[in-house]
């Protein structure tokens, strides 16, 4: 009797393992990108108060969600017009950290520390 890897009842499920491991991959260079990018790279004062808290899969593979943390004094409408204002600079920043052909978009999530 011989294995054959089409007969696996396991296949399906460690695509899957690899495939959360990867996008987690993903995910955490993406994080470790946009905090060194919104902390230095970015010129605008009020993208460098914001916190990058999590980066998170989207609805779809071709999207990441970017939840950030604001400051008290900052307005979530202000901030949030401003990362998608850098949303281009961003993701170009996020294309240099991560090893894929196609760069993620990215979505915003804004949010108040807690």
């Amino acid at each position: 009797m011989s294995f054959d890897p089409d007969d696996d009842p396991y296949a399906d499920r460690k695509r899957r393992r690899v495939a959360d491991h990867k996008t987690l991959r993903l995910c955490r260079q993406a994080l470790e990108a946009l905090q060194i990018s919104m902390a230095g790279e970015c010129g605008d004062e009020t993208l460098q108060q914001v916190f990058v808290a999590s980066v998170d899969p989207g609805a779809d593979p071709s999207k990441l969600e970017v939840t950030v943390a604001l400051p008290p004094d900052v307005s979530p409408v202000d901030a949030f017009a401003r990362l998608e204002k850098a949303k281009g600079l961003l993701r170009t920043l996020v294309a240099q950290a991560i090893s894929r052909k196609k760069v993620p978009d990215l979505v915003f999530r804004v949010g108040r520390p807690e």
